[in-house]
């Protein structure tokens, strides 16, 4: 066990002592409070990667240091002595890490300097960490066998059948390669017979065509050689030079006899013997030049028959080469591998059939050693349920039950770890029947049921301390009271009038006399009411029955209407902006950690952000007034906030089966595109991973690469679009992608979503979108494809509740209704009033076809023209979106605006008006500011001339699409109707409907988003009700 952590400037925290006793220790505090330090810290010490970063700012170093008390039979004992460390079980074993702010880290253990690399080795022994990701572990399936042999201790068995497989596959591949080589053999048979007599024939030589090339070069200047060395020797012999040479040696020798000159040392006497030795020297060096030439002119001696042969030879070496397609030289070795092909071919049943027998042998010990670890694994999984089931019963969750599903998977699928998959299900109440665990349960019971397994895991390992982090996670109170509590997580209520703030908890707000007071506070009648982020507080106070009328401004809309461009709209830097004040320090001094929570009282910190508000609001609306925007605020996006908060409480249904077949066919299909990735390649290889693929693509296909990126080229959407047509494995990469999107992210990104009454609750956002829109997340439903079928099918997941009807109501073109009303262009505003098919009417201008004579593909080109030009799109965006050169989408363009003269004027005027007043403005006031029209640099000032084309278009289409939304909740709200609106998306929204109020609420919903403005041309509105939001849209 851990007996003592002690930390001392590391991070955040100067000083701390931890003590622990044998048992269960605690370490609780709210988030921000250091519990991840503290993790942190003991991770150094055993082990975990030091930075000078950890070092407390002003602090020279660092130090972590924790004691263990250990059994004699811990492991941690024989690795200390063969690493030369005193370590005894008789006396507290400590391990100390130091780290400096400007030198190296240090590890010891007992105060003796060790590697961090020992230290590591330690922890492992001596510390086990389970994480707050563990839940998220148990959605993924095939996590589930690697938890069950964690537990079963099978180690040893996937060992042997790893070794197994491996023998088995090298085995297999030997037999296969050889099939495949015998096949080949037999079809060239009669080649191979051919071949290996003529080359038995030739029998080339290693490096022997080198060698005659040789040869044959000084054969063929032999003749030359052996005249011109003739020669030589005759004109030798013809001038009697030695002779001469010997009659002047003599002459010499008699001078130097002359009165003894040869005993003087005088210049004379000197010459003379420089010259007589000279002539010596030269007799004999004729002598030998003489010999020289004689022996030449013998060796040269022209031989034409030599000649003759060593040129053949080179022919038929060389004819050999060109005939098999290998280099002269290496012609011994093709003759020798193709003696030993025809011998194959020729006596096939000796090397196969050792190959095939030595293949079955191994297939059988893989099988026996699979099927040992399938025993084990069963085994265990009856345990395993069992003592899951124990661990339930603490954490409130008597009525479930577990078992572990094997599904056997076939053998070419099957591997190093046997050849089954394992599944953990669960029922939730008996008779429910068993299910997958990312299907049944809940978020809560997730978070138990990882805590249960993480507790019976634990009885498995030898290790003496284990470390829950974020044990908790996804339940509350007791698995305590709270569980499943509809307050949420509203612990109370600040409220504040500037001189007096008052806390009301949790507990009181259930007492019926607070309920009241708090209903006539919020509710119509009561006083203006501001709040920061009012939305969470808005839904928790409509769970509990009260009304929140009375909130006229949200200090965080207020600050996006302000500044929409900003990324930040928290209360601190809000405050600071418009008041100069700053929220004052909840807690403990900066530098020091909150280690027993006392001091980051929630009542205190709610107390302060509602004084906070309070000051925002008279700079915030006097903001607001000066800019205009008082009316977007309080008649349009405050009232929203109400209407959002409904739609989220609310949800949408979904038909959980029909998801989860649509999750399980895109699953089948993305293994089926795999597989056809692979084959297409030639080779099996990670199709997800960017590095592998870059490896096929552009080193073993050799496709044509496009941009670089810093790891190498690119393999995204754009570079695979361009590679389309040059191998048949870029449409199936293509494919897969598209259809993995689609799994990863609808198919099984939706079911995470599902709560327990099969409804998905959105969180929609009013503060995101810099031109107005609004967006969603935790899932983002306006995400979800519709261009191609199987997007669409989707939609079909999508249910009212049991007994109700969904009506659908989209604005029809509202973008291009827009351009048509602010442009006032007359040709567009013709096409609208006059009924046209309006996309048909502008191809038919565009191209200046008649409308008749407008093709589909036409009129889906204008839709793409007229679309783009409410977005900002220029000639380069408009050309990937077509699929033509930019030349010829500049000239689409031109001609779009030559037959619409008016758009092109009213674009030009609001980039006009933008870079003059800094920002763009809606019709409802709305504002946008675009720094980027004053940017020196070009793509930047270009980027901004489109966001001011475009903002005013969508910012009006947002603005009117809001007021409709306002309109059609006041307006079900008004008649007291049972209907409700479930879901928005871009310009469509979703109506849960009573069958009886069916005709009612239609009307009231194209009545209320057909007024919500006076355009120049209608505003026409779409709409369909169905069984599914699919049936509905047709």
């Amino acid at each position: 066990m851990i007996t003592a952590l002690s930390i001392r400037s590391f991070l955040l925290i100067e000083r701390l002592d931890i003590e622990s006793t044998d048992g269960f220790t605690a370490l609780t505090g709210e988030t921000g409070a250091g519990k991840s330090i503290i993790l942190d810290a003991l991770g150094l010490v055993l082990g975990a990667t030091a930075s000078k970063k950890l070092v407390r700012k002003g602090a020279d170093q660092a130090s972590i240091l924790a004691e263990f008390a250990l059994g004699a039979d811990s492991p941690v004992w024989p690795i200390l002595s063969e690493a030369g460390v005193d370590a005894s079980p008789e006396e507290t074993l400590t391990l100390k890490r130091v780290v400096s702010a400007t030198g190296p880290a240090r590890a010891f253990v007992n105060d003796q300097p060790v590697s961090a690399a020992l230290l590591s080795q330690l922890g492992e022994l001596l510390v086990e960490i389970h994480g707050q990701h563990a839940a998220s572990t148990l959605m993924k399936p095939s996590n589930h066998r690697d938890l069950l042999d964690t537990y079963a201790g099978n180690e040893s068995l996937i060992a042997d059948c790893g070794t197994a497989w491996e023998a088995y596959e090298t085995a297999r591949d030997l037999r296969a390669g050889l099939e495949a080589e015998l096949a080949r053999a037999e079809e060239d048979h009669a080649w191979l017979v051919e071949t290996v007599e003529e080359l038995d024939t030739l029998a080339p030589e290693k490096g022997e065509f080198d060698r005659l090339s040789a040869e044959r070069g000084v054969l063929m200047q032999s003749e030359k050689i052996a005249e011109a060395a003739a020669e030589a020797f005759e004109a030798f012999q013809a001038g009697d030079v030695e002779t001469v040479l010997a009659q002047a040696s003599r002459s010499a020798e008699r001078i130097l006899r002359i009165d003894g000159l040869d005993a003087m040392e005088s210049e004379l006497s000197k010459a003379a013997r420089a010259a007589a030795e000279a002539l010596d020297r030269a007799l004999i060096e004729a002598g030998e030049a003489s010999a020289a030439l004689e022996s030449l002119g013998l060796a040269a001696v022209h031989d034409p028959d030599a000649l003759e042969k060593t040129e053949q030879r080179i022919v038929a070496l060389r004819s050999a080469s060109r005939k098999y397609g290998v280099d002269a030289d290496e012609l011994p070795a093709f003759w020798a591998e193709t003696r030993e092909k025809l011998e194959l071919c020729d006596a096939p049943d000796g090397s196969l059939k050792k190959a095939r027998s030595d293949e079955q042998a191994a297939a059988a010990r893989w099988r026996t050693a699979a099927d040992r670890l399938t025993k084990a694994r069963k085994a265990a999984a009856k345990r395993l349920e069992t003592s899951i089931a124990t661990e339930f019963k603490p954490l409130k969750l008597e009525r479930t039950r577990v078992k572990v599903r094997f599904d056997e998977i076939s053998e070419s699928q099957s591997g190093h770890a046997g050849r089954e998959k394992a599944e953990f299900e669960v029922e939730t109440n008996p008779g429910a029947g068993f299910g997958p665990l990312r299907q049944i349960a809940s978020g809560g019971e997730l978070a138990r049921f990882s805590l249960a397994l993480q507790c019976v895991l634990a009885e498995t390992t030898q290790v003496p301390v284990l470390v829950f982090d974020e044990a908790d996670q996804g339940v509350g109170g007791a698995v305590a009271a709270a569980i499943g509590s509809p307050t949420g997580a509203l612990e109370g209520v600040a409220i504040t009038d500037g001189e007096t703030t008052r806390w009301v908890p949790l507990g009181l707000i259930g007492e019926e006399e607070v309920r009241r007071a708090l209903g006539a506070l919020f509710g119509m009648g009561g006083p203006a009411l501001a709040a920061h982020d009012a939305k969470p507080l808005v839904r928790t106070l409509l769970r509990m029955g009260l009304d929140t009328a009375g909130l006229t401004l949200d200090t965080t809309l207020a600050g996006y209407l302000l500044d929409p461009s900003d990324s930040s709209y928290e209360l601190s830097d809000l405050l600071g902006r418009y008041t100069g004040l700053r929220l004052p320090e909840v807690g403990v001094p900066d530098g020091q950690l909150d280690l027993d929570g006392e001091s980051r009282d929630p009542a205190v910190m709610a107390c302060h952000h509602a004084a906070g508000v309070y000051w925002l609001v008279a700079p915030m609306l006097e903001a607001l007034a000066d800019q205009g925007l008082r009316t977007l605020h309080d008649e349009i996006e405050m009232p929203l906030v109400a209407v959002l908060a409904r739609m989220e409480e609310a949800g949408i249904g979904v038909d959980v089966e029909e998801l989860t077949r649509l999750r399980n066919t895109l699953t089948a299909d993305c293994e089926r595109l795999r597989a056809s990735i692979q084959d297409a390649a030639g080779q099996e290889f990670n199709v997800n991973s960017t590095k592998q693929l870059r490896e096929v693509l552009f080193e073993k296909l050799e496709l044509t690469p496009g941009k670089r990126t810093k790891t190498g080229y690119s393999t995204d959407a754009a570079t695979l679009e361009r590679l389309r047509g040059e191998h048949p494995v870029v449409e199936h990469l293509l494919n897969y992608r598209e259809v993995e999107k689609l799994r990863s992210t609808y198919g099984e990104g939706l079911l995470a979503e599902v709560h327990d009454d099969h409804r998905i609750r959105a969180t929609f956002n009013q503060t995101v979108a810099r031109t107005g829109r609004l967006s969603s997340d935790a899932p983002n439903l306006h995400n979800i494809p519709v261009r191609t079928e199987l997007g669409r099918a989707f939609r079909r997941a999508f249910v009212p509740a049991p007994g109700q009807i969904l009506l659908v109501a989209d604005y029809n073109q509202i973008e291009l209704r827009c351009i048509a009303h602010l442009s006032g262009a007359p040709s567009l505003i013709a096409a609208f009033e006059a009924g046209d098919d309006i996309h048909r009417s502008v191809a038919s201008r565009t191209w200046g076809v008649p409308p008749e004579e407008v093709t589909t593909v036409l009129r889906n080109r204008a839709k793409m023209v007229a679309y783009g030009l409410a977005y900002g799109m220029e000639a380069y965006g408009l050309a990937r979106r077509l699929d033509v050169s930019t030349d010829e989408a500049s000239g689409i363009l031109e001609s779009f605006f030559e037959a619409f003269p008016g758009v092109r004027d009213y674009m030009d005027r609001s980039v006009a008006e933008a870079r003059n007043r800094g920002y763009t403005e809606t019709l409802f006031g709305r504002r946008r500011p675009i720094p980027e029209l004053a940017s020196k640099n070009f793509n930047v000032r270009q980027a901004g001339e489109r966001q001011a084309m475009n903002a005013p278009i969508q910012g009006l289409a947002a603005d009117i699409f809001k007021v409709a939304l306002v309109g059609i909740d006041h307006g079900l709200s008004a008649a007291g109707l049972a209907s409700r609106l479930v879901l928005q998306v871009h310009d469509e929204v979703l109506l849960e409907v009573e069958p009886t109020e069916l005709d009612q609420v239609t009307e009231l919903v194209r009545v209320t988003m057909g007024g919500a403005f006076d355009l120049r041309v209608e505003l026409a509105v779409d709409l369909a009700t169905g069984a599914t939001w699919a049936d509905a849209k047709g």
